[in-house]
């Protein structure tokens, strides 16, 4: 396994949109296009090749 990014922010439940049940009947949240530009603001690490 190799990791070419590594963030490290704090986001609030405003930064995450719901998505519907899954196949197995699970709910999901995910990062809003705001959430994500606003925790890849903070890298930690990151590849550039």
């Amino acid at each position: 396994m190799t990791f070419s990014e590594v963030y490290l922010g704090k986001v609030t439940l405003d930064d995450f949109r719901k998505n519907a049940r899954g196949e197995l009947g699970t709910r999901t949240a995910t990062l809003h296009k705001s959430g994500i530009e606003k925790l890849r603001k903070n890298w930690i690490y990151m590849v550039t090749e």
